[in-house]
């Protein structure tokens, strides 16, 4: 990667790549083994938009050579050097894996901002209000039954609406663990609020 760089004019050694790399995460590369690979092209463009880059080169009087571009390849070459014949597989391998990582961030960016991609933590407070407006509204019922069918047709509504409060939450939190982050399918339950009566 160093040779690349050095050779497009911009002079840098193989342990200022690493160090580098290291300071701007923002920059993306994958570790394996004890190598970093990174794609040339983003990391020189990167390096020719960054002020820090560009003060140091001022401050020592370098100006950039003519040389010709990095041109965009579907390998990418290691921070540090390996032998031809190991690089080449691993480096495509890690190059595969950084473009379908950056193309699924991408396409759930895409879905999020045209609407058919809800943050699960918005369908998780949907299905809560859902829920606790439709509990109300059963209480509402049941203070109406209680008052033109007597107590004891009151009490048999609310035990079965409190089961199928059970059921509904004991559902849920089922579905959560399927489909959602531990720390969120935790939450669940809470949407469906079970009384503590039976």
């Amino acid at each position: 990667m160093a040779e690349i760089l050095t050779g497009a004019g911009d002079t840098i050694d193989a342990s200022n790549v690493s160090r580098y790399l290291a300071r701007y995460p923002d920059l993306p590369s994958i570790k394996i083994g004890k190598f970093r690979y990174v794609d040339p092209v983003k990391l020189a463009r990167h390096r020719k938009t960054n002020v820090n880059v560009l003060e140091k080169q001022d401050a020592r009087g370098v100006e950039p050579a003519k040389a010709s571009p990095i041109a965009p390849s579907p390998e990418t070459g290691p921070v540090e050097d390996l032998p031809e014949t190991e690089a080449t597989s691993e480096i495509q391998q890690a190059n595969l894996a950084l473009r379908k990582l950056q193309i699924r961030e991408k396409e759930l960016a895409l879905a999020e901002k045209e609407g058919t991609l809800v943050p699960d933590v918005e369908v998780l407070a949907l299905i809560s209000g859902v829920m606790q407006a439709m509990i109300t509204a059963l209480e509402g019922e049941e203070i109406a039954m209680v008052q033109k069918f007597g107590r004891e047709v009151g009490a048999g509504f609310r035990k079965a609406r409190r089961a199928a409060q059970a059921r509904a939450a004991s559902r849920l939190s089922e579905l959560a663990r399927q489909h959602l982050p531990p720390a969120l399918s935790a939450q669940a339950p809470a949407a469906v609020p079970v009384d503590a009566a039976a």
